[in-house]
């Protein structure tokens, strides 16, 4: 399983974790990320996830960025990469519900 999956990504505006992460200075919290990836997941590959194995943010997402999510599974779970026009913006692996 090396097969590189896409998923692309329009942050909304208006997304409800901006009102309050940070009033004045909108920054899209790692949680709401990690979401798009799971998402991702769901819709290219089908399987559950059970959780985050590792995962690091390297630049903050605003309102209205435009993302793109890689996915590459194997048997442990999916590794995973977003980028934006700037760059890494973050990068980690999730694990398989049904890994054993």
């Amino acid at each position: 399983m090396s097969e590189v999956l896409f998923s692309d990504i329009v942050v909304p505006m208006d997304h409800a974790a901006f009102p309050g992460h940070f009033p004045g200075q909108p920054v899209l919290p790692g949680v709401v990320l990690l979401d798009f990836v799971v998402l991702a997941v769901e819709k290219q590959i089908a399987r559950a996830v059970a959780g985050v194995s590792v995962a690091k943010f390297h630049r903050p997402v605003l309102p209205g960025d435009q993302l793109a999510i890689e996915l590459t599974p194997d048997a442990s779970g999916v590794k995973f990469l977003i980028r934006h026009a700037e760059g890494k913006v973050a990068d980690g692996k999730l694990a398989w519900a049904d890994a054993a």
